[in-house]
Formats: C-alpha cells, structure tokens, sequence
C-alpha cells in the first residue's frame, strides 16, 4: 500500500479538527494543530475578500456581522449556517488549542491567558510553535481517539 502523501496528511487532519471538535482528552501534534488553524484562516479571510467585509474593515475599523433583519427567508438560512459553523469552528479551534497543550504536558488552564488580549495569544503562540513533549498525562492523540 502506498504512503500517504502531505496533501493527504493536511485532508487527513482537517478533517479530524471537525470531527474531533468536541474532544478536550487527548494530545495534538503541531501539524495537527497549525493546518486546521491555517485552513481555516484562508478560508475566513477568503470569505471577508470575497463578500467586501475588508473593504468596510478597512474604512471604518470593524467588519460588519450582516446581522440585520434578513430580507427573505434564504438569507436568514444562510446567515444561520455561516453563525453555526462560525460557532463550531470556534470550540474546535478552542479544544484544538487544549490538545495541543496536553502535547506539551501543559494543563489546558493556561488558555486563559487568552484573557490578556497581546500577551496572552503571544504566549500560546510561542508554547504552540513547541515540539511534542514524550510520556504526558495524556498519551493519547487525537488520531487514535
């Protein structure tokens, strides 16, 4: 059988950031962690590019939510099913964050930091870009979960 390439690694892990959304007991690895997050940039910075929200950011310094009254009902099923998977990736990044964290033999309590808005996400991020600690308190990985 063949070896999987890294294209199929980074479809591989994509995937297991949505379906292992909601799993806080177990251990991700940096690139389990940095390709969804990346992904999932791209494409939200995409949708902002595509539907002109870096165009009203960029002039009055918020992006605007579109959360007036809909005009038809398509438009407010649409706005519910961009709020909702907005919702989901938000935990998925969250416990994505806590996995990683187990990874490093860390309590998944140090997100809070991102309480201090510049010096808490400085600090994840500099704990994140860490390799892999051996033998944690959560030896389990999220692919084998």
């Amino acid at each position: 059988m063949a070896q999987p390439t890294k294209l199929t690694h980074w479809f591989i892990y994509y995937w297991e950031f949505w379906s292992k959304a909601f799993i806080f007991n177990a251990t991700a690895t940096r690139s389990q962690y940095w390709i969804p997050w990346l992904i999932n940039n791209v494409l939200f910075f995409g949708y902002g590019f595509i539907t002109g929200q870096w165009q009203h950011f960029a002039k009055y310094g918020s992006v605007r939510l579109g959360l007036a009254p809909p005009n038809s009902l398509v438009h407010a099923v649409i706005i519910l099913l961009v709020m909702t998977v907005l919702l989901i990736a938000t935990i998925g990044q969250f416990t994505s964050r806590a996995r990683r964290l187990h990874d490093l033999n860390l309590s998944n309590w140090l997100i809070l930091l991102l309480i201090f808005p510049l010096a808490g996400n400085l600090v994840l991020f500099i704990l994140n870009l860490m390799p892999s600690k051996t033998n944690t308190l959560w030896g389990m990985n999220q692919s084998d979960y």
